[in-house]
């Protein structure tokens, strides 16, 4: 089992399809399940991963239908282990998604191989992977020609626009996602706006990539990326004064916040989802008393 680590956008999914298309073909059966988190987190989630799992695998058999997690669990272990499979597991956040759909080596045939791609750093050491490849965002010079290519259609940039590219650069991080975004053809003056806090033309533009929607009910809905990218931002920017940020969602920060009695007037939202396993958070109303903006 190998593990590709690394922040969203950094390329993981990409990488892990160029593996697949390159070596696919030298397997019994192979399999790239996309969008893992996503797709468990709803409803009978993970039941129909496994089901697409042993679709692709062996086809359309009905001896296959079963409707529950521990009964797949079974049948896909019994099943592969006598096959020489190659299987892509993209986007997994969560051990539980690992141990129902490649638990462990004696689940496949001799010669398999399970790539996992995921943005957790603690989850591949934790389910026992055999080596983990760790990305690297695009060194300044790549970032710079990946962006040219993609704003001008050529690596370098149109007159007096070298600072500005320069600028870009170094706000994106060198994610090629980010890099890549549509900007051909697009108005000098409303590029320049994108990469800024201008709400006129930031809100459309994350609209056309479907970073932002609404739901039925009329509230504004993010991807996933876009969230995970600016909570990162706030817990960097305030790393060591938990208490001062306006909002806490990871359940360790917001344990040793209530926990500890770190709570200030800066406090306006507390979200959090706590993995099951990783124990409760205690409360106390002692802790909410300073937060009198929550």
């Amino acid at each position: 089992m190998v593990g590709i680590l690394g922040v969203g956008g950094i390329g993981k999914t990409t990488l892990a399809k160029s593996i697949y298309n390159s070596i696919a073909f030298g397997f019994e059966a192979s399999c790239f399940l996309e969008n893992v988190s996503d797709t468990a987190n709803q409803m009978h989630g993970v039941v129909q991963l496994q089901g697409t799992l042993l679709y692709k695998i062996f086809g359309d058999c009905k001896s296959l239908i079963v409707d529950n997690i521990a009964t797949r669990i079974t049948t896909i272990k019994h099943m592969l282990r006598s096959k020489r499979v190659l299987l892509i597991l993209d986007g997994v956040d969560h051990l539980n998604q690992l141990e129902t759909l490649a638990r462990g080596h004696d689940w496949f045939g001799e010669g398999s191989r399970i790539i996992i791609t995921t943005r957790d750093q603690h989850l591949l050491p934790t389910h026992g992977v055999d080596s983990t490849y760790k990305m690297r965002g695009l060194n300044h010079d790549d970032a710079f020609k990946l962006f040219c290519w993609h704003a001008f259609k050529r690596n370098k940039p149109n007159d007096d626009y070298g600072e500005f590219v320069e600028q870009i650069i170094d706000y994106a991080g060198s994610l090629p996602l980010v890099l890549t975004s549509d900007l051909y053809g697009r108005r000098e003056k409303e590029t320049l706006h994108s990469f800024g806090f201008c709400p006129k033309f930031l809100i459309p533009r994350l609209k056309e990539k479907c970073l932002i929607s609404k739901d039925f009910d009329k509230r504004l809905q993010m991807h996933d990326l876009l969230r995970d990218m600016g909570r990162e931002v706030v817990r960097q920017e305030l790393a060591k004064n938990l208490g001062t940020r306006s909002r806490l969602f990871f359940p360790e920060d917001v344990r040793d916040v209530l926990e500890e009695d770190m709570g200030t007037g800066s406090v306006e939202a507390i979200v959090v989802d706590v993995p099951e396993g990783d124990g409760m958070i205690r409360l106390r109303s002692k802790p909410f008393k300073k937060m009198k903006r929550l």
